[in-house]
């Protein structure tokens, strides 16, 4: 554990309580997409890529950890730390995770996710996003 962990309770460099809600937004978004569908990693990382708000939390998380693999992959990471949360039935997620099904096996090696149903997820509203995107950590913001 890195000493920015330990002083933060464990938490990874970039703020969970941030990324979480962003990465629900972006499944929520794809599944709008194909509702028949999980969505996965493969398909989130994506798009947290090309969205404004989602790619400065990264890139303020990338830059301040400065990890040897490239951003699409450090992106990835956050997504599987949401995944971990999931399979460890994180108490403090509980809430958020409610609101989506996970696929019973991964799928290309991933878990993936869909909302319980089209309107179950509101959890980062395109009318609050400006406000959100002040929350987030210094050098992140939008």
């Amino acid at each position: 554990m890195s000493k920015r962990q330990r002083q933060s309770g464990g938490e990874p460099e970039w703020d969970q309580k941030t990324a979480f809600p962003i990465i629900a937004r972006a499944i929520e978004r794809l599944y709008r997409r194909d509702i028949d569908k999980y969505i996965s990693k493969r398909e989130i990382v994506p798009l947290l890529l090309r969205e404004r708000t989602s790619l400065a939390l990264i890139k303020a998380a990338y830059k301040e950890k400065r990890p040897k693999v490239s951003i699409d992959k450090y992106a990835g990471i956050m997504v599987q730390w949401f995944s971990q949360r999931w399979t460890t039935s994180d108490e403090k997620w509980a809430s958020l995770f409610k609101k989506f099904k996970r696929s019973e096996m991964r799928l290309a090696g991933c878990w993936a996710y869909k909302p319980i149903s089209p309107s179950a997820v509101n959890v980062f509203p395109d009318e609050i996003e400006a406000e959100e995107a002040k929350r987030l950590p210094e050098g992140a913001r939008v």
